[in-house]
């Protein structure tokens, strides 16, 4: 049953990765091969961690970000007309803080890593 779940996450993991194009795929595709004591030095504990059998298991990291409002709002700055910023800069975005984030996952196959894959929409 480990093995199907790895199964799913990887291909769903893949397929996500295959429509990202913000160099972050490259940025993951470098830790390919390497120790996992490099892996677990530059990225820290992981904040999840499974067995899929004996010699095999996936680690992830999840980051979350919040950002205001006020942030998302200097996207729109330059469509928008001089009597709207008059009125505030956040003046028709939401006041509700956007949550973002991002789930990273590494297989490591005795001791090196193997496959790699992300999933969200704050992977930079």
């Amino acid at each position: 049953m480990k093995k199907i779940v790895l199964i799913l996450m990887i291909a769903l993991c893949s397929c996500v990765n295959a429509t990202v194009d913000n160099g972050y795929n490259q940025k993951l595709a470098q830790w390919m091969g390497k120790p996992q004591w490099l892996l677990f030095k530059r990225w820290g504990t992981p904040d999840e961690q499974f067995s899929v059998d004996a010699g095999t298991y996936v680690v992830s990291y999840t980051k979350i970000y919040k950002a205001s409002a006020w942030d998302r709002s200097k996207i729109y700055a330059k469509e928008l007309s001089s009597e709207v910023m008059g009125i505030g800069p956040g003046y028709g975005t939401s006041q509700q803080p956007q949550i973002y984030y991002c789930k990273t996952s590494f297989t490591l196959q005795n001791g090196i890593v193997t496959d790699y894959g992300f999933n969200g929409d704050n992977c930079v």
